[in-house]
């Protein structure tokens, strides 16, 4: 499994970061996954990161049936803990990055699960300076949610992700294509 995590969406740059994971995720990955998460916030009507990843995935050639959407990855702790939780996987490969993929994997190794990443290039933006400072940041707040034990602001019932039929290599034998381990 290939959990895709959240960007913001902006009006200025809608898919500056999205585009990024996703065009490099296609390029390393094709033919090799046998399903995609794409978790991310929707916390409002007009603001919906799954569904933006997962239009741009099909746009550019993912079967829809094997991209499974998490609605409630407001968080990068959230995203993690409800890939085992809700959707029943604690083996993936984590597409963002390499700032954000080195947060998301620290945080679920420390959970117990296994999770390597693809780092996607990151994006070409003015603000990157302030992603930069967030991250310091987010990082802070992961060793803290850990050390407290934060859970998800929604956990939600179980739901299967889809895989495609197993002729193609699992998602555990794609890790060796991550550059970041």
């Amino acid at each position: 499994l290939h959990v895709f995590t959240g960007v913001e969406i902006s009006a200025i740059d809608p898919l500056t970061s999205l585009g990024a994971r996703d065009n490099a995720t296609l390029k390393a990955i094709a033919g090799r996954v046998r399903a995609l998460l794409v978790s991310g916030d929707n916390s409002r009507k007009s603001y919906n990161e799954p569904d933006a990843m997962r239009r741009d995935l099909i746009a550019a050639g993912v079967p829809a049936a094997y991209i499974t959407c998490d609605y409630a990855g407001f968080r990068t702790l959230d995203s993690v803990i409800r890939a085992r939780e809700v959707f029943g996987q604690d083996d993936f490969v984590v597409v963002s990055q390499p700032f954000h993929a080195e947060r998301a994997v620290f945080l679920a190794r420390r959970l117990g699960m296994r999770a390597s990443a693809f780092a996607a290039r990151n994006p070409r933006t003015r603000a990157w300076l302030k992603v930069r400072l967030r991250e310091v940041l987010a990082r802070n707040l992961a060793i803290c949610d850990l050390l407290s034990h934060k859970r998800p602001k929604f956990l939600g019932s179980n739901e299967a992700v889809p895989l495609q039929p197993n002729n193609e290599p699992s998602p555990s034998k794609v890790h060796n294509l991550s550059p970041l381990r």
